[in-house]
């Protein structure tokens, strides 16, 4: 026998709290150790009598009652060739004995099992002791049952019964298959909600154990993957297809990922539509804004953004160009930003970008320029066009709720280009329903900025904004546009209000600014409606109330 961790022999068999002839694989039971209760678990067929050798071995595992009494435990052993075994002993006569003698099994961690019932706290069914250590260490509250397997036992009903909800992490292979059914059978109508949560991205044979320490699994992608991929059972062990139905209270107690923001204030996460007419710098506005998260600066020059990689899907831009705009830019080539420019075949595109979010946790931003080309053509049979945008655009705000993440597609304004924000976007409001947010971006003609930037969406007050742009100085955030979306002129009447003590008439404004009446007339009724002035009494203006 070895342990990993150098002890010998004694010490080993101290830990455990037996002696050296428990460790014998060939000691006969009498009928007083009650040798029908004693079982092994094999993960392969045992060695012949006559080459089989003495395991290692791992780790013991305490099983404790309500009381947390130690009725208990099971020690793991490994064979040479990987395969392991898993022996239980129970205490007699304050000694400890190969078997479980006349104890009853029980679940692991049977304690903090009945205190997450009686909180209505989430309990994970896992498959085997080290796994469930590996949830506890994580926060959780997990449990399994002795010698593993596919096997579940009436007894462990009542320790379960009254659970809120009870989710089932199988190992990847057909024993957890098994076990998921088995399970089900037997909990289903005794444990408020009961559902599987199959680990992606899994080896054959590899457990919630494995994901962690091999595939970059986190408590908080487990997190996610519990809101998003846990799925409710039927009795038969089999996706349960009805829609699940949570209450407010049950609202109210999860335990659900905060509302982040790519950008705060303007781009939260969710699925954000970027448009505008051609050529208005809507490609080099998501470029900049990119940039700035993936270096964690500031976005428009004033808004802070913490850092975070970013996917870029530029598909109208070759390498050259995009690396000639970064250039220009004079912005850092950055290991955390990276771009696409071709996609083969558009029907990839939604499994490829879930399977890089799935693998990248610290990817929570991703651009698409343009929307039209990552989506491909849709099927369009039979359906209208509402329809036909609304399905084309919703799988990609279905993945950024799932993954809490900020996707930003890049879109065109139809040519009128008249009415709101929503009715400029080109396509029906299919395309605009089915988004989180709408940013739209227009030149200013007579405004004192270059762009004014639009914003409206489900988690985000309605504002416009102006800013400043051009190629080589990058975007400038000024201010909101009301107070830049005026002439010149206006400007000028407005200053003079500003900087004069109490209010002044139309006619004293006029003789200040050495314009005709009439024109006066007309900025200080649209500087009134703006609520940039106010009257404060019959005929004179002011920039106080």
């Amino acid at each position: 026998m070895h342990c990993f961790a150098g002890c010998n022999i004694d010490e080993i068999v101290e830990a455990l709290g037996i002696q050296k002839i428990h460790l014998s694989y060939t000691e006969k039971f009498s009928s007083s150790n009650n040798s029908s209760h004693l079982k092994t678990r094999k993960t392969k067929k045992s060695k012949p009598k006559e080459t089989q050798e003495t395991p290692e071995f791992v780790a013991k595992y305490d099983y404790f009652n309500n009381d947390y009494e130690l009725v208990f435990r099971i020690a793991k052993f490994r064979y040479s060739d990987g395969n392991k075994e898993f022996k239980p002993y129970h205490e007699n006569n304050n000694r400890w004995k190969l078997g479980l003698g006349d104890q009853k099994k029980i679940l692991y961690n049977l304690p903090a099992v009945r205190q997450a019932v009686e909180a209505g706290e989430t309990i994970f069914y896992v498959e085997g002791e080290k796994d469930a250590d590996t949830m506890t260490r994580l926060g959780y509250t997990a449990t399994t049952h002795p010698f593993g397997g596919a096997s579940f036992e009436d007894d462990y009903i009542d320790m379960l019964a009254g659970a809120a909800e009870v989710i089932i992490i199988p190992d990847n292979d057909k024993t957890g298959d098994k076990m998921v059914k088995n399970v089900a059978d037997k909990l289903h109508g005794h444990v408020g909600k009961l559902k599987v949560l199959c680990i992606p991205g899994l080896n054959e044979g590899e457990d919630v154990t494995d994901w962690i320490e091999h595939h970059g699994g986190s408590k908080e992608r487990l997190k996610r993957l519990k809101y998003r991929n846990a799925e409710m059972l039927t009795k038969q062990g089999k996706i349960d297809k009805m829609p699940e139905i949570i209450t407010a209270e049950e609202l109210y107690h999860m335990d659900l990922p905060d509302k982040s923001w790519a950008v705060p204030d303007l781009i939260p996460t969710g699925l954000t539509i970027v448009a505008g007419v051609p050529k208005v710098g809507k490609s080099w506005m998501c470029l900049h804004i990119a940039n700035a998260i993936a270096e964690g600066g500031y976005v428009f020059g004033k808004i802070p953004v913490d850092k975070k990689s970013v996917l870029y899907y530029a598909l109208e831009d070759g390498r050259s160009r995009i690396k000639e705009r970064i250039n220009d830019l004079n912005y850092t080539f950055k290991s955390n930003m990276a771009f696409i420019y071709r996609i083969k075949d558009p029907s990839y595109n939604i499994p490829h970008l879930r399977q890089t979010l799935e693998n990248n946790d610290d990817l929570r931003v991703v651009v698409i320029d343009v929307l039209k080309i990552f989506q491909g053509e849709a099927n369009s049979s039979g359906k209208n066009q509402y329809d036909i945008d609304y399905e084309k655009i919703s799988p990609l705000q279905r993945l950024a709720t799932e993954f809490n993440a900020a996707i930003i597609g890049v879109h065109h304004f139809n040519k009128r280009g008249m009415g709101t924000l929503l009715e400029k976007v080109s396509g029906t409001y299919g395309l605009t329903a089915a988004a989180d947010t709408i940013i739209g971006v227009e030149r200013n003609h007579n405004g004192q900025s270059d762009r004014i930037i639009e914003v409206t969406g489900r988690d985000i007050e309605d504002k416009s904004y102006a800013a400043d742009w051009d190629i080589h100085s990058d975007w400038l955030l000024k201010g909101e546009a009301k107070d830049y979306n005026h002439s010149p002129e206006r400007n000028e009447i407005y200053k003079i209000i500003k900087e004069t003590e109490g209010s002044l008439k139309l006619k004293q404004i006029a003789e200040k600014t050495e314009k005709p009446y009439s024109t006066v007339q007309t900025h200080v009724r649209k500087l009134l409606e703006n609520g940039k002035i106010y009257k404060p009494s019959y005929g004179k203006y002011s920039t106080k109330e």
